[in-house]
């Protein structure tokens, strides 16, 4: 019974420690990924905007649904590993003229955490093919989570693990670039 209570006893200190670091940490979070792809933008783009279709390529979603407009944005539910997300579409400019395309998303209340991506793409430097960039404005609300995600599962991993399946849609290896994780 000694042994159980002292274990009972580390267990909560641990966890009282990991509650304590995660609200130290920042809820609040930026990353930067990115990756080319050799195909056109406007070809990129018309892939990146049609949500409908990203279980296409990306074989972790297991469901998408299209739930409307909320506020006057398309709003979608995603089903990734058992988790539900909601998120709306703020903004979507389609690249022109040389320029980035830029869709941002924001992800609807209710989950532990909350935030923005915002995808660009746009023409590589020199013409040749075109560069995805995913800057994650995150919010983690629950301390728990904040420790896990600043110790065990890094800010990025998300947004590289997107790339890399959307590039598989086209069957070309992709090497995400992180350019900021803080």
């Amino acid at each position: 019974m000694k042994y159980v209570l002292i274990a009972a006893a580390v267990l909560a200190v641990l966890v009282g420690i990991v509650y304590v670091i995660g609200l130290i940490l920042p809820q609040n979070h930026t990353a930067v990924v990115s990756a080319k792809f050799d195909r056109p933008a406007d070809v990129v783009w018309a892939a990146v905007i049609d949500i409908g279709a990203w279980h296409n390529w990306n074989k972790s979603l297991q469901r998408i649904e299209h739930l409307g407009d909320t506020n006057g944005h398309a709003t979608w539910r995603l089903t990734d590993s058992g988790m539900s997300m909601t998120y709306e579409i703020v903004e979507a400019t389609p690249p022109a003229g040389g320029a980035a395309g830029r869709m941002v998303t924001r992800i609807l209340p209710g989950l532990a955490f909350g935030g923005t991506w915002t995808y660009e793409v746009a023409p590589a430097p020199g013409g040749a093919g075109t560069v995805v960039t995913i800057t994650e404005a995150g919010e983690i609300y629950n301390p728990f989570f904040r420790f896990m995600a600043r110790f065990f599962f890094g800010y990025t991993g998300t947004a590289a693990a997107w790339l890399r399946a959307f590039g598989g849609q086209w069957g070309a290896g992709v090497a995400p670039e992180v350019k900021r994780a803080m």
